[in-house]
């Protein structure tokens, strides 16, 4: 009976623990570890600009790795990041929280939260509607917002070396009007129930997308700011 009572104690205080743990993003000093981008090495290539970074980059995240197992954290590869800042996420009890947050390493401890929900929207690179007039700001003439002449005009992207970060619900990557890359280096999710930053089930990152490198090759289509250029997606936001 006592050993039945201390399994049902441990059983309890383990659910306890669960249930009680969030998601959080731990963002790290640079006197703890620099971001790649402050000594990264440039190429025009991003491809070729990553993997002449690797060593750098893989340095880094071994002392994530190291960081996270001597506080006893199991943080994934795809949860750690270290070229823009330097940290992880992860899943957070109280006391973890409260230990991440006093050591003099950390820069800050935020809460992960949800994004509220959003009208749906057309999964093009222009605004729905049956035709597309002035009282859509579209200039049916050149394929593009009227908004557009009003800030000088489109400049054609310089290839692949032009690239625009779409942060939103992902980007059609089969979209004629968009050059999206395809790298999943560079493209990501991180959204654990949809992976995938080439599908855009909300439309709202597709028309952001348009507005800034449209070519107009659609019909309709939208011509962008920066026609042609590399659209990179990155998933933040679901349905």
């Amino acid at each position: 009976m006592k050993y039945f009572l201390v399994v049902l104690s441990f059983l309890l205080i383990s659910n306890d623990a669960i249930s009680q743990s969030r998601s959080y993003v731990v963002l790290m000093k640079e006197s703890f570890e620099a971001p790649v981008r402050l000594a990264r090495i440039p190429n025009e290539n991003r491809e070729i600009q990553e993997q002449v970074n690797k060593f750098n980059r893989d340095r880094k995240l071994k002392r994530i790795n190291d960081f996270t197992r001597v506080k006893g954290l199991a943080v994934g590869k795809d949860k750690q990041f270290v070229d823009a800042g330097v940290g992880f996420i992860t899943e957070l009890i109280p006391s973890q929280l409260d230990e991440l947050s006093a050591d003099p390493n950390v820069e800050g401890v935020f809460e992960d939260f949800t994004m509220q929900t959003r009208a749906r929207m057309q999964t093009r690179a222009r605004m729905q509607g049956e035709e597309a007039g002035f009282e859509d700001f579209y200039n049916s003439e050149i394929k593009a917002s009227c908004a557009v002449s009003i800030m000088g005009g489109s400049q054609q992207a310089m290839g692949n070396s032009s690239a625009i970060w779409i942060v939103d619900s992902g980007v059609d990557a089969s979209h004629i009007d968009l050059n999206v890359t395809k790298n999943r280096l560079f493209a990501t999710s991180f959204l654990v129930e949809d992976s995938n930053p080439f599908e855009d089930l909300a439309g709202h990152g597709t028309h952001c997308a348009g507005l800034a490198a449209g070519t107009g090759k659609g019909n309709p289509g939208v011509t962008g700011m920066s026609p042609g250029a590399m659209i990179i997606p990155v998933k933040v936001l679901d349905k």
